[in-house]
């Protein structure tokens, strides 16, 4: 049916989309810009192309049934009509929303630990979790058919067996609330994007890391080039006052750096004239180790 709707619409819809990629040929043919119908008039055609389809067409390869005259043509309004008299019986009312579900797009989505994954997105439901779908150690099937509405990311509905009558709907969990209400269409579109971000991100890391290299390189090669050339008995003993040239060097960051500090304290200090008369408390700063020593209220600070 899909195929003969598309032969039927071809040469009536502007922008109709061929095998070649749309914008991938300098300067030829963008379909998006050949479009002229609204999406009414696009419903129109589709309906008018199934009402023919349904009174006019001769389906060749139908096996009709012994109890269907030889005579009537195959046609598949005739035959819904023949049936309708003859064989009332068989029909029945079902419930819209199985109707609905089973009309709608199915697929198989992936068991997770972190639900049930599908198109990037996770879905759980309490039948799942009662199966232990979720769980570490379950060895049950990997995926699982399931049913999708394209204008709703928020639920699917999960078919565990072949009967049509059968549906679970599985929601969609707080790992996926980025793509919360928003369509199908739209969810892809973001992927797309995140997935030209990230090549975008790789090809930036890839470039940065060789001119890391480049630079680790270039900051090797200037520090060999500025060490003199020793010989064998001067590079014995160098080796030999590595251990003393080490504290040597150690004793004179900490005398630098301590001497820094006094003469920091010594600037800070400042002669403070008690308001309320009294001696100014000397406070501590002395860091707690305990955390009720953290809570404990202080006066001081009041």
């Amino acid at each position: 049916m899909n195929t003969l709707v598309q032969t039927k619409m071809k040469p009536f819809v502007e922008g109709y989309v061929t095998k070649n990629p749309i914008g991938k040929k300098r300067h030829g043919n963008d379909y998006r810009q050949d479009g002229v119908l609204t999406l009414k008039e696009f419903s129109k055609m589709i309906i008018k192309i199934v009402l023919h389809y349904n009174n006019d067409h001769v389906v060749s390869t139908y096996d009709i049934d012994s109890g269907v005259p030889k005579t009537l043509p195959a046609n598949p309004l005739t035959l819904w009509n023949w049936g309708i008299k003859y064989r009332t019986g068989l029909l029945r009312r079902p419930d819209p929303q199985l109707v609905i579900i089973n009309l709608l797009p199915h697929t198989n989505a992936t068991v997770t630990e972190h639900g049930l994954k599908l198109f990037g997105c996770y879905y759980s439901c309490k039948q799942a979790l009662d199966w232990g779908w979720f769980e570490e150690n379950y060895r049950g099937p990997k995926t699982v058919t399931v049913a999708y509405d394209l204008y709703s990311t928020n639920i699917i509905y999960l078919r565990p067996t072949d009967s049509y009558a059968e549906f679970i709907p599985a929601n969609l969990t707080s790992r996926s609330r980025a793509y919360a209400d928003i369509t199908i269409w739209e969810l892809w579109a973001a992927q797309d994007m995140v997935l030209d971000v990230a090549v975008t991100s790789k090809l930036k890391k890839r470039s940065g890391s060789v001119n890391l290299v480049n630079d680790l390189q270039q900051i090797k090669d200037d520090s060999k080039k500025q060490q003199p050339a020793y010989s064998k008995s001067e590079k014995i003993k160098r080796a030999k006052g590595i251990s003393k040239n080490k504290r040597g060097e150690r004793q004179y960051e900490r005398q630098k750096k301590t001497g820094n500090s006094a003469v920091a304290q010594d600037a800070s200090i400042a002669t403070v004239t008690p308001i309320h008369g009294g001696s100014p408390g000397k406070k501590s700063f002395k860091l707690p180790a305990r955390l009720k020593d953290l809570l404990k209220e202080d006066k001081s600070d009041e």
